[in-house]
């Protein structure tokens, strides 16, 4: 179900409003809106039923929840009514609390704003008095107490350099990609990601020593912070077809993250035993697999790596970095975390 967060109780008027942004919205008790209390999670853009109403929206002027349903237009605290955008919230009424969900929300008669309704003093309505509660009681769902969202951060690729080529190349010239395959849970289940770079270009080509490439630089992964694990494998491109392999890591990583899980084993330990069944994975494809490296980072190691400065090094920033040696071979690959 879509969710939306950061709908807040406003201490001053009572209301419902959106704390999203910046500016906090016009408020009927003066200036902007001051938030309070629990993160309400609300569901929108689904099928309304006998105890969910749809037809809430956003209003622009005052960030409020407001129903937009009703054939008469609402005063709206910063001038005139009304004006819904975005998201048509379909909000549940007439149903249980829970510790995650909040009863006495109601609709007020007055400004058609959502207001809670659990105190003596009804808040500030823009019709002039306090809301007037009329309808269902309205139940929003929210974060538990104390639980916070998790950090969102993006594990990115960065950019190659080359410090040896291949030997065996007579050309005197390599063409490289990068496969990265990053491991990590969901709800018991792994799920496995793997691009190809260069993103949009799909091989670096005339790639000599000395040579760097700064990028295009491409999320590995981007989400809440988590136990992660990585593969990275540089290949030098021969006869074979690169999606193909791309394919064939996949493959590999997802049936070991797969029997890795059911033994019980955590994410950050995946990665090493990955790198063994990816090396024996490519064996004989076509392509010469210049080296496999695994790293893995704990959820507060993911954190810390964000918050770390970006070094530079050719030209290619990065905050930590993957080491290849392969048919006399030696590359780079590197690599940073950023908040996303």
């Amino acid at each position: 179900m879509a969710e939306q967060n950061e709908w807040r109780f406003c201490t001053k008027c009572n209301s419902l409003f959106y704390d999203g942004y910046d500016a906090k919205g016009a408020c009927a008790a003066g200036g902007s809106h001051t938030a309070m209390g629990y993160d309400f999670m609300l569901p929108y853009d689904v099928a309304p039923t006998a105890t969910a109403q749809d037809g809430w929206r956003f209003c622009t002027g005052c960030q409020a929840m407001f129903y937009d349903g009703s054939p008469d237009q609402a005063p709206c605290p910063a001038g005139g009514n009304h004006a819904a955008a975005g998201f048509n919230f379909v909000l549940p009424h007439d149903v249980p609390g829970t510790p995650a969900a909040q009863t006495e929300w109601r609709f007020c008669g007055g400004c058609h704003a959502m207001f809670y309704d659990g105190y003596d003093d009804k808040g500030r309505c823009p019709r002039g008095g306090a809301h007037a509660a009329l309808g269902y009681g309205f139940v929003l769902p929210h974060r538990p107490d104390g639980e916070v969202p998790a950090p969102v951060v993006a594990l990115r690729y960065t950019g190659m350099i080359c410090f040896g080529e291949v030997d065996v190349e007579l050309d005197g010239e390599d063409e490289i990609y990068i496969l990265t395959t990053v491991i990590t849970s969901e709800n018991g289940n792994p799920v496995v990601r793997t691009e190809r770079h260069p993103i949009g270009i799909g091989t670096y080509e005339h790639v000599n020593q000395g040579g760097s490439w700064d990028g295009p630089v491409a999320a590995c992964y981007q989400g809440p912070a988590q136990d992660v694990s990585i593969v990275v494998t540089v290949m030098e491109h021969d006869e074979g077809d690169p999606d193909k392999y791309r394919e064939t890591v996949e493959s590999v990583a997802r049936a070991g993250s797969i029997a890795l899980l059911g033994a019980g084993i955590p994410v950050p330990d995946w990665a090493e035993k990955l790198a063994v069944d990816l090396v024996n994975g490519l064996l004989d494809l076509g392509d010469d697999n210049l080296g496999v490296v695994s790293k893995s980072f704990r959820r507060s190691e993911l954190l810390a790596e964000a918050d770390k400065p970006r070094l530079e090094e050719q030209g290619v920033k990065y905050t930590w970095f993957t080491m290849h040696n392969g048919e006399g071979s030696t590359y780079k690959a590197y690599f940073d975390v950023v908040p996303a």
